[in-house]
């Protein structure tokens, strides 16, 4: 008489880890609050409060912001910002656009706006900037693009944001302005198209002057 045993039954699974869940497995919508506070993070972070010293709309008495504000700086300073704008944000925001790009035109919209006014703020702060070649898959070294191709570059993402909301209803603008403007939550009032593209100027608006470039000074 042979008996044989095994413990196939026992172990069968073992290995799978019900945490492990793919990207395909998350909705679209799900990527956009991460990208929404990792902007305002860009937003209002560390380097806007060194470029606010180097400004004069800040003074820095003590500490590290005495040493800022006599403009000694070093590469860790920004560190947090790059991977913020770049990991935090636009891998995020692609992400959205490639997963909503056919079900989902008003989200992929929001994603083009909060891209246009991450980038624009770290091409303001930096000048040139990988844009072009960014959040590109395969493509670990992306090009330096000029301050002004990104800017221009931005300029159309934004035309293109503004296209798609002028053929949506009233209703899904009034979602995009609650969530995009970064109300706190708050309910607010019935937006317009002329709202949207107010909020669309304002995000234009730095971008344009620093195309302009500042007025050369008289020598007297």
């Amino acid at each position: 008489m042979l008996t044989l045993i095994g413990c196939q039954a026992l172990n069968e699974g073992v290995n799978d880890n019900p945490n492990d869940i793919t990207i395909d497995a998350i909705q679209a919508q799900s990527f956009l609050t991460g990208a929404q506070l990792g902007n305002i993070q860009v937003q209002v972070g560390h380097l806007q409060r060194i470029s606010a010293l180097w400004t004069r709309q800040l003074v820095g008495f003590q500490s590290s912001y005495l040493s800022l504000d006599q403009h000694n700086i070093t590469t860790a300073e920004s560190n947090s910002t790059w991977n913020r704008a770049y990991h935090s944000v636009l891998s995020q925001l692609r992400t959205i656009q490639e997963k909503a790009a056919e079900s989902n035109p008003q989200l992929v919209a929001m994603t083009q706006v909060i891209e246009a006014n991450t980038i624009g703020t770290m091409a303001s702060l930096f000048g040139d900037i990988p844009y072009s070649e960014a959040a590109t898959v395969g493509i670990e070294e992306p090009v330096f693009d000029g301050q002004g191709d990104v800017f221009s570059a931005l300029q159309t993402l934004l035309d293109n944001a503004l296209t798609t909301f002028e053929n949506l209803e009233s209703t899904l603008l009034k979602i995009f302005t609650i969530r995009v403007m970064y109300r706190n939550g708050s309910k607010l009032p019935g937006r317009s198209k002329r709202d949207f593209t107010c909020f669309r100027k304002t995000i234009r608006m730095p971008m344009q002057l620093h195309k302009m470039g500042s007025p050369k000074p008289e020598i007297r």
